[in-house]
């Protein structure tokens, strides 16, 4: 529906509303209120209205506890603020139940455990992550642009997580490899940029080793 080519636009408030108003003609399709809630809060979240976001991803877990997306979107929400952490860590293992292997998952509850400053965890996790990332996207056909992009941009931010995990540890030329990596990926990443600057800055390469 005219939600979904909003959402696929990236027209996140125009998504909302549609959503919004379709909730009450799908109430009794257990299988189409998820879809749309799920729609709903992702599109929420998408235009800054997180608690708005928090509402509908709740109401969608009630009703279908084990849906792994919305287990981890709400997770990840949570991570990415350093909030009700404890929660967010329990939603991500228990999509991880039902997918052990993803990368966005992986990629989300390494990012609790770096909120949490379990920096080694962390980084465990992450380097699953990656490697699970880089599998997929080998498989992508050169031909498959839209795929490839996605693919490409997913993985920046996993490397630009790996960046941050190594900085915290002290790990300086580890986060210069990861940041470039995601700055290859995603020339548009944020903050990436701005970071390995100042890390350039107060820790210059060493000349005399490789970067």
């Amino acid at each position: 529906g005219r939600a979904e080519t909003y959402s696929r636009e990236g027209n996140w408030d125009k998504a909302a509303d549609g959503f919004r108003a379709l909730v009450p003609r799908v109430e009794k399709d257990p299988i189409a209120l998820g879809q749309t809630l799920y729609g709903l809060a992702r599109s929420l979240e998408r235009s800054g209205e997180f608690d708005e976001s928090v509402r509908h991803f709740e109401r969608l877990l009630s009703l279908h506890p084990n849906h792994a997306d919305a287990l981890n979107y709400l997770g990840y929400m949570f991570a990415e603020r350093g909030v009700r952490l404890g929660e967010a860590e329990n939603f991500i293992k228990r999509a991880l139940e039902s997918d052990p292997n993803n990368g966005a998952y992986l990629d989300s509850l390494g990012w609790v455990y770096f909120q949490t400053g379990d920096y080694r965890r962390a980084q465990e996790l992450l380097q699953k992550a990656i490697a699970q990332e880089e599998a997929e996207l080998r498989k992508v056909g050169s031909e498959e642009t839209a795929r490839l992009k996605a693919g490409r941009e997913n993985l920046a931010v996993i490397y630009d997580h790996a960046g941050d995990c190594a900085l915290a540890i002290n790990q300086f030329s580890e986060a210069r490899k990861w940041w470039r990596l995601a700055l290859e990926n995603d020339p548009n990443i944020e903050n990436t940029r701005d970071k390995l600057q100042e890390l350039d800055r107060e820790h210059p390469p060493n000349p005399y080793r490789a970067p």
